[in-house]
């Protein structure tokens, strides 16, 4: 009986023992699989929960400072590497791990001692470690080499089997190294050849989808991104890549299903939420961003980006009361160096609709302060016309050309008009006679020169030439210009009147009578003229 006892108490132990070692290994390959996918919150959580309640194992020590060191958490990531190497002594995995932390700090003779550990470690034919070695190299920020990189993992492929899954990762590292050293053309050469070895590496072919995508030769980035979503449907990069793809196609809907996709199978940490809404802005769902938005300011009040969108998006969504209310929290927050030139102009926008000029003058100065690339003068220049502030617009007019600043057309017409509103009449003639440079065949400048002529000229002679041309060149059936072709046939009308030319006085005053039929001066001096020849 006792013997029964104690073989059922061992059947039992030996189902626990199975059993840990079964849902371990079950939880180590979903912690990797997390990693892979660039789910480092994840990965993190599930190799902290094998460190904490399996038993002691190298193998979950190390990846669990593999996602400390991928969630920039570094001090902890050398903690748990160190821990491995206590478990483990001679696991080669640990080692890399710490070669990585040294290096990332600039400590590069201690790197190199722990690289050599780990190849010490594994024969002269393993590539696994070479090719973690290698990573390694480009992973420590301003410290990283990706010449001694390249070195280590043409060692590996000098060892790795022609056409094996050794030989396609080997292949497909050069292509990272590769890329981080901006060599696209060698990069995209080494996916191919891992890609040729491994037709399902939805790495690979997600890494050449975005170097397609960066070359904007969207059809090959595309075709890849697909492939490796058709392999893995819940590989986020992948989704994440295909997603700026269609922002860039402007194919905002399909983008935003991506996005979806993306979201479903990626972490939720504040960064990919963060970029969700950036995602959303760029898309012009304004509205969803601004709910996103709010939900993680409840968190961080203070983010930058944040609070950017958030104003920009009422602006976008002309919500002028809103704009001013988020742009006045975000500019109160944010440092002076991190505002934008957009910041400044996308809130001039916004207060320009509202109809506050005043202020909307201020930020586009502020704008072009911060950029003197952005060009504001003409929205300023209206601004300050808008508000009958002549001589404002005319002096920063000014201020501009002295600064080299070439005026179009339509700034120039805004400064003569400004010049002779504030009764500078002989600016006002010299813009309008640029106009006419610009703008030959716009009746604008003619007008312009002949208005400002009237003002300086005592004799009422000298503005004829232009009221001339602008009859010339205008359109006589456009109500809106009535009211100065009234004026061009008064001034012509008298200018012949003066000269003793009654024909062509009687011509202006006529064709003047049949837009306004009740002009006293046209009517008196055709009465005359007719009661002279009576």
């Amino acid at each position: 009986m006792f013997s029964k006892i104690v073989n059922r108490v061992s059947l039992i132990a030996s189902l626990i023992i199975i059993s840990v070692v079964a849902v371990n290994a079950q939880s180590l390959e979903a912690g990797m699989k997390a990693y892979e996918n660039g789910n480092y919150a994840s990965a993190r959580s599930v190799f902290h929960a094998l460190v904490t309640n399996a038993e002691p194992n190298a193998t979950n020590w190390f990846w669990y400072g593999e996602s400390l060191f991928a969630d920039e958490r570094f001090d902890s990531a050398r903690i748990a590497y160190s821990q491995a190497i206590t478990i483990a002594p001679k696991d080669a995995h640990a080692y890399v791990g710490l070669g990585k932390c040294n290096l990332r700090d600039g400590r590069k003779e201690d790197a190199k001692l722990n690289f050599d550990k780990a190849l010490d470690l594994v024969s002269g034919k393993e590539t696994e470690i070479k090719i973690l070695v290698a990573y390694a190299y480009i992973s420590a920020d301003k410290n990283s080499d990706p010449n001694a990189a390249m070195d280590i993992l043409g060692k590996a492929q000098a060892v790795a089997k022609p056409n094996s899954p050794a030989m396609a990762k080997v292949f497909e590292a050069l292509g990272d190294v590769a890329d981080k050293k901006m060599e696209s053309g060698d990069a995209m050469n080494n996916y191919e050849q891992s890609l040729r070895i491994n037709r399902s590496s939805k790495s690979v072919l997600t890494k050449m989808g975005k170097m397609w995508l960066d070359a904007r030769v969207p059809d090959s980035s595309y075709n890849n991104l697909a492939r490796a979503i058709a392999i893995d449907p819940t590989y986020p990069p992948a989704h994440r890549n295909m997603a700026d793809l269609y922002f860039k196609s402007n194919k905002f809907e399909k983008a935003k299903a991506e996005l979806d996709e993306y979201n479903k199978y990626a972490d939720q940490t504040m960064e990919a939420r963060k970029r969700y809404v950036a995602y959303l802005y760029k898309a012009k769902y304004y509205d969803v961003a601004i709910t996103e938005v709010n939900k993680l300011l409840a968190s961080d009040q203070t983010d930058v980006v944040l609070n950017r969108i958030l104003a920009c998006s009422y602006a976008e969504l002309d919500k002028p009361a809103d704009a001013e209310l988020a742009f006045g929290r975000f500019f109160g927050i944010v440092p002076q160096e991190k505002i934008l030139a957009s910041d400044y102009s996308t809130f001039a926008k916004s207060l320009n609709k509202a109809g506050k000029d005043s202020l909307a003058i201020v930020m586009m100065e502020k704008a072009m302060i911060a950029d003197n690339s952005v060009d504001f003068v003409k929205e300023i220049m209206t601004a300050y016309y808008k508000l009958r502030k002549y001589e404002a617009a005319a002096k920063f007019l000014e201020m501009k050309l002295s600064a080299g600043y070439k005026p179009d057309v339509n700034v120039t017409f805004i400064g003569a008009r400004s010049y002779y509103y504030s009764g500078n009449y002989k600016m006002a003639d010299s813009m309008n006679a640029i106009i006419i440079e610009q703008a030959p065949k716009s009746p604008t400048g003619y007008l312009g020169r002949a208005k400002a002529i009237m003002q300086m000229d005592t004799t009422a002679t000298l503005a004829k030439p232009y009221f001339e041309k602008y009859l010339e060149v205008v359109k006589l059936d456009d109500t809106k210009n009535k009211k100065d072709i009234i004026t061009a046939y008064d001034y012509l009308g008298s200018y012949a009147y003066q000269k003793d030319d009654i024909p062509t006085a009687t011509t202006y005053f006529e064709k003047l009578l049949a837009l306004d039929t009740e002009n006293k001066k046209a009517k008196d001096i055709l009465t005359a003229y007719q009661n002279k020849k009576k």
